[in-house]
C-alpha cells in the first residue's frame, strides 16, 4: 500500500487529508516541518509527501530545500496545499524548488484523490522503466 506523508499544523486539515485516503493509501500525519523531517530519517521513506506551506517554525518550502538536497528524498513527490490568495510569484518559487503539484485549500477529495493517484501512476511507470532497462543491460546482445 502506498503511503502519504501529511505534513500541515492544521490537525483538522490532517485529519480530513488522512479520511480521503482510506482505504486505497496509508496516511501518517505530522503537524510541522521539523517533525516530518524528523520521522523521515528514521523512518521508511513515504510514497509522496503532502504538505501545507504556511507552518510555524519550518515553512513547507523550505522543508522542500531539505527534501530535495537529501539523496534518500529528492525524489518523493512533494504535492503542496497553499491558500488560493497566495501571490503567484512564491507559487512560481515552488515549483522551481522541487514541488510536483500545487493545490489550493480547501482541498476537495475528488482533486487530492486523482492529483495523488497521478503521482503514484507516474512513480510506477518510473519504476516500470528502470526494472526494464535492467534486464535489457543483463540481457545477452542481440545479433541483428
Amino acid at each position: 500500500m502506498d503511503t502519504v506523508l501529511i505534513v500541515s499544523n492544521d490537525k483538522i486539515n490532517n485529519a480530513i487529508c488522512k479520511a480521503h485516503l482510506i482505504p486505497k493509501y496509508k496516511g501518517i500525519e505530522m503537524y510541522s516541518g521539523v517533525q516530518a523531517l524528523g520521522f523521515l530519517k528514521s523512518n521508511p521513506l513515504p510514497d509522496l509527501i503532502l504538505m501545507d506551506l504556511d507552518m510555524p517554525g519550518m515553512s513547507g518550502l523550505d522543508v522542500l530545500k531539505v527534501l530535495k538536497q537529501g539523496e534518500q528524498t529528492k525524489d518523493i513527490p512533494v504535492i503542496f496545499t497553499i491558500s488560493e490568495s497566495l501571490d503567484m510569484g512564491i507559487i512560481h518559487n515552488l515549483y522551481l524548488q522541487g514541488a510536483t503539484e500545487i493545490v489550493t485549500k480547501p482541498v476537495t477529495e475528488i482533486q487530492l484523490l486523482k492529483r495523488i493517484e497521478y503521482q503514484f501512476q507516474i512513480k510506477h511507470l518510473k519504476e516500470e522503466v528502470s526494472r526494464l532497462e535492467s534486464l535489457l543491460k543483463e540481457s545477452p546482445a542481440l545479433d541483428a
